[in-house]
């Protein structure tokens, strides 16, 4: 049996922003980028995201971000 999925969710109405992420069994499900600029996260991070067997405190932060994290961040 299934767990029920994880969503994490950032927003910034202030400057038009909304992300989120389902994460079923801790790996990425799907995710949804809203911006007032158009700008999206590179596709082959993204890419690698779903591709996890299970995304980490760090990977989360990171794609609630919109960014992928880089060795300054540990």
């Amino acid at each position: 049996m299934e767990g029920e999925p994880e969503w994490l969710e950032y927003a910034d109405p202030s400057q038009n922003r909304y992300r989120c992420a389902q994460l079923a069994e801790g790996r990425l499900a799907a995710c949804l980028f809203i911006n007032r600029n158009h700008e999206l996260p590179a596709r082959d991070w993204l890419t690698q995201l779903f591709a996890e067997p299970r995304l980490d405190a760090k990977a989360r932060m990171s794609l609630l971000a919109g960014l992928p994290s880089t060795a300054e961040d540990d």
